[in-house]
């Protein structure tokens, strides 16, 4: 029997955390006078920061008859038994009420009382209650007993008392990896992974697995680190080596395990490639004829809306198109673009190009092309874009194949600012066999609600077909519905200007598709 006695008023300390102490306990079948009399299971917990406690008790069958329930959770005391600071649970079965008690030094009566709450269900028993003055115990026995409502002296049946414990305490790693670059090409370096264990238990079989991504190799890939005990450290080195002809970005990743446990870490950094030393003259060398030649770029930024793209068509050695890249890619015989109403309307310019010292002029616009590279000074007020950025692009040879899986992203609308926006996206996938596969999603927001339009992986014949490239930097879809939609065609250029559509992209009439990263 547990002890019935129980406290007077000392403070208890608050946890500084909650803990859950939890215990229970099974009971011999048949030991009480009926089964509907005769606990089978006792279950316990307890939440000192919280300060809720919970019974649940099992009986052989389901209450039978007038039944007085009475469950403690408390402290051993030396006598072996179950006592105070304790908190009773009580009900009185059927109809009586449910209470809870705490005793804190063992003398009657209770410092604390009142209403708890009971559920029923079959064989089962579950008491419960919460209140901040149940808060801050240290329990670690529990009981559980069965007796007349009438007389408490008869018992039915009572568990032994059982421990109530808190959860073991567990390890919990983190880990850090230390700074590394930049690093210059054939470099090596020290990189440390330190893995601290701000558990309270130690961390076991600790193994650090390293990985590198980009132009870098990394040894070795594994470290066992062990055991970590609680509030100590142990540091993993691994050393990274740049290759010989390596370029921009590297990850390094590490992932700790260890014993039901793991972290992780990760760090990067750029490769520092050698600028060439200049030539003589001091600006890069002038590049051939511009005839032929196709340069895009965006206009200026536009907070409302994403940038259009514009482009430059020089059609012959006299005349150069501006427009869109939507425009047909014909040649130009005479002046046809117009400043209207402050800004240049599309059309066909004249310009030079001085192969020897690289200057290009462009009606009144001036700038440079050397080394392959465009560069012109525009006035924004009057074009679209300033000037500084120009892409080459190539028309593709009819009947070419490719092989991509791009994407085009745009928004229209300011977001918080303007009463709407929207933003969308399309696919672009394109097979060697001559298949495509054009998905369309969108996502807008306004005054009144917006829908989304959400691609599917099984393409409709409006989504699928097969394309072929025409001449004239035209291509053909030919949808399975029986749509046709002629486009124009620019493909894009790497940095050593040669053509490539899977990571730089492609451009149809004013979407450019790229490879997302």
């Amino acid at each position: 029997m547990f002890a019935a006695t129980l406290v007077v008023a000392f403070a208890l300390p608050a946890a500084a955390s909650a803990t859950t102490f939890s215990g229970a306990a099974s009971d011999p079948s048949g030991d009480g006078p009926s089964p509907g009399q005769d606990i089978t299971r006792t279950e316990a917990r307890y939440d000192d920061q919280q300060g809720s406690v919970s019974f649940t008790v099992r009986l052989g069958a389901a209450p039978a008859g007038s039944l007085q329930v009475t469950t403690a959770l408390g402290r051993t005391a030396s006598d072996g038994s179950c006592g105070a600071p304790m908190i009773l649970l009580g009900a009185f079965l059927p109809d009586g009420s449910t209470i809870w008690l705490l005793e804190r030094d063992g003398s009657s009566p209770a410092e604390e009382q009142d209403e708890a709450t009971r559920q029923v269900s079959d064989k089962t028993l579950t008491l419960k209650a919460s209140d901040p003055r149940l808060k801050g115990l240290k329990p670690n026995c529990a009981v559980a007993v069965l007796s007349d409502p009438d007389s408490a002296a008869t018992v039915y049946d009572e568990t032994a008392s059982f421990p109530v414990k808190p959860p073991p305490p567990k390890p919990r790693l983190a880990a850090k990896m230390g700074k590394v670059g930049p690093l210059k090409r054939r470099a090596t370096k020290l990189i440390s992974v330190r893995v601290a264990n701000k558990g309270k238990a130690a961390a076991r079989k600790v193994v650090v697995r390293a990985k590198v991504r980009g132009a870098a190799s990394l040894t070795p890939r594994v470290k066992k680190l062990g055991t970590i005990k609680p509030g100590k450290s142990a540091t993993a080195r691994f050393r990274i080596r740049v290759s010989a002809r390596g370029k921009g970005k590297v990850s390094i990743s590490a992932k700790v395990t260890g014993r039901k446990v793991k972290a992780g870490a990760a760090t990067s950094f750029r490769i520092k490639v050698p600028k060439p030393k200049p030539s003589h003259p001091t600006h890069p060398r002038s590049s051939g004829s511009l005839a032929g030649k196709i340069y895009w770029g965006f206009e200026s930024y536009r907070y409302d809306r994403s940038p259009d793209l514009v482009f430059l068509h020089f059609t012959n050695r006299k005349f150069v198109r501006w427009s869109t890249p939507a425009a047909d890619l014909k040649p130009c015989g005479r002046v046809t673009a117009k400043v209207k109403d402050g800004d240049m309307q599309p059309g066909c310019l004249r310009y030079s190009y001085d192969r020897r010292s690289g200057k290009v002029r462009i009606g009144n616009v001036r700038g440079t092309y050397r080394g392959g590279k465009l560069k012109l000074k525009m006035d924004d007020d009057i074009w679209p874009s300033d000037g500084s950025s120009w892409y080459l692009g190539l028309m593709a040879k009819p009947g070419t194949r490719f092989q991509t899986d791009l994407i085009n992203r745009g928004y229209y609308g300011a977001c918080g600012i303007t009463p709407y926006c929207s933003t969308w996206s399309e696919y672009l996938l394109m097979t060697k066999d001559g298949r495509f596969g054009r998905t369309k999603s969108s996502l807008t927001t306004g005054g009144t609600p917006g829908g989304v339009y959400v691609a599917i992986s099984n393409l409709g014949p409006n989504e699928k077909g097969r394309y072929k490239v025409l001449r004239g930097g035209r291509i053909r879809f030919n949808y399975a519905s029986g749509k046709k939609k002629t486009e124009t065609l620019i493909v894009q250029t790497n940095k050593r200007g040669r053509p490539d559509p899977v990571h730089e992209g492609l451009i149809l009439d004013d979407l450019w598709f790229y490879e997302e990263d």
